[in-house]
């Protein structure tokens, strides 16, 4: 009798991790780079530009993915040297992949002017359908508080969580 209740205890132990282990859990980065062109003069208060940039996505595990949302993502100016984010107002960022309406992933407003870098807060947004294509597109939308002679360069990342079950 004894034998026989610690067999079952020990397959309802066995049967409940395999239900927590069902889902595989792992992160996937990508880089990005977008270049905004100069804009000597800004002819209006909150003059917006948008630039955006291509992604491969190289990762077969978010092709199949239930789930993912942004870990971490952050922007950041590479030239010229010493320019800063005293130009904008604002910056969003949104995903835009085939099919599927354009969706704002980030935003920062009230961005320090000195700042050579922006390191966005995250939500737990599902992006899953974003990302089970072979590429998405970032939109970087700039609201400009002054002009630029010259070109800015940006370069970015951005951190996927993913989930999926067991294949």
């Amino acid at each position: 009798m004894n034998r026989i209740l610690f067999l079952a205890m020990l397959s309802c132990a066995v049967l409940n991790s395999c239900n927590k282990a069902g889902n595989v859990s792992f992160t996937s980065a990508y880089d990005f780079t977008a270049t905004i062109p100069a804009q000597p003069t800004v002819p209006a208060f909150d003059t917006a530009i948008a630039v955006s940039s291509e992604i491969n996505i190289n990762d077969e595990r978010l092709k199949k993915c239930d789930r993912a949302s942004l870990r971490s993502l952050y922007l950041e100016i590479t030239e010229p040297d010493g320019q800063t984010f005293d130009f904008s107002r604002e910056v969003r960022l949104a995903l835009i992949a085939p099919g599927l309406p354009e969706i704002d992933v980030v935003s920062a407003s009230h961005i320090n002017p000195n700042a050579k870098r922006i390191d966005f807060e995250v939500s737990d947004k599902n992006l899953a359908q974003y990302i089970h294509d072979n590429s998405i597109t970032i939109r970087i939308k700039i609201v400009l508080l002054k002009g630029t002679s010259n070109a800015v360069r940006m370069y970015g990342k951005m951190v996927f969580n993913a989930q999926t079950g067991l294949l």
